[in-house]
């Protein structure tokens, strides 16, 4: 199995875009929440919005299977989207985790994330994980990594970050 994240740009089409900005903006969004439910704002700070869209999910699983091509992991069906907002105001950032959960019978497999505005409309934000540079993804590049990768987010210092992120689970890991 290949470790590195994989990018796909310009991944997404002006009707996802449009689907995306309309959830948003009739959705309710929360502060994010750790994977055991808690708020630590020391640790992460976004907006989110989980996402239940037929159209989303059916794009996303064939990013998913591409991406897998190289990964070669046990995926299922199952896949949870999330709208991310990261505001420059609020002092957005995610500190370095990773997605799997390593103690569930299902799992986070593969993490993708979307870029749903440019990276000339906020100061930092930028992702970074192992073995790779810190960096801003271009509207609408997809860029999808194993869940155990450890990774995160520099802080928004001005201006908001807007990104889709999906998880892909399949069974535990071995």
């Amino acid at each position: 199995m290949k470790f590195e994240s994989q990018s796909f740009p310009n991944r997404f089409n002006r009707a996802e875009f449009t689907i995306t900005e309309q959830i948003w903006q009739d959705g309710q969004c929360h502060q994010g929440l750790s994977s055991d439910g808690i708020h630590n704002p020391s640790f992460r700070q976004v907006n989110e919005l989980h996402v239940t869209h037929s159209s989303l999910t059916d794009s996303l699983r064939a990013l998913f299977e591409e991406a897998n091509a190289v990964y070669q992991v046990d995926i299922s069906e199952h896949i949870e989207l999330r709208l991310l907002q990261y505001r420059g105001d609020q002092g957005g950032r995610c500190d370095l985790h990773q997605d799997s959960l390593w103690t569930t019978p299902i799992d986070r497999k593969l993490t993708a994330i979307i870029a749903l505005n440019a990276p000339y409309e906020y100061l930092g934000g930028e992702f970074y994980c192992e073995g790779m540079a810190p960096r801003k993804l271009e509207l609408g590049e997809a860029l999808v990594f194993p869940g155990f990768m450890q990774h995160g987010i520099t802080p928004v210092t001005r201006g908001t970050r807007m990104v889709l992120l999906a998880w892909q689970y399949g069974k535990a890991w071995k």
